[in-house]
């Protein structure tokens, strides 16, 4: 396994670790067919016996590197990730969509090594893109949020 994935593993057992977080995946999705609702599926749950989206990915978006060592044989990583929050929207929704994204930061920010994945990991940024507006996965319309994390790792070369 790589390291990005080691890391956006562990990064997906800290998000599982928060109370009713919903699905979690490691990666980005993509519909693997032409059915739409075979697609809004993958990111739904069963909460208080109601089907909702709740759903949470993790991307590789970069990484900067710089040598540690004369002879360049140690690089240090600091490798970038988006997680992407997706939650159904209701009328009393806000304050769960709210909770949820607080709850993943503390339970992230809590463990900065990763279980053991990295060295340590910045202090974790939090969006809700175009102040806070609301889109559509599908037909059904979503809270959506980012967490930004930038982990360290050290590699000999």
């Amino acid at each position: 396994m790589s390291q990005i994935d080691t890391l956006a593993t562990a990064i997906k057992a800290n998000l599982d670790l928060v109370s009713e977080v919903g699905v979690t995946y490691a990666h980005g999705l993509l519909p693997t067919t032409d059915d739409w609702a075979d697609f809004i599926t993958a990111f739904t749950v069963t909460v208080g016996g109601q089907r909702q989206v709740r759903a949470w990915t993790i991307q590789y978006l970069n990484e900067k590197r710089r040598y540690l060592s004369l002879g360049n044989q140690k690089v240090m990583r600091e490798i970038t990730f988006l997680i992407r929050a997706h939650l159904s929207m209701t009328a009393t929704s806000e304050t769960v969509f709210r909770g949820l994204l607080e709850s993943a930061v503390t339970e992230l920010d809590q463990d900065p090594g990763l279980g053991g994945a990295c060295i340590d990991h910045d202090a974790c940024d939090v969006s809700v893109p175009d102040n806070g507006a609301v889109l559509f996965l599908g037909d059904v319309l979503v809270h959506y949020g980012e967490i930004t994390l930038v982990a360290r790792v050290e590699q000999t070369l």
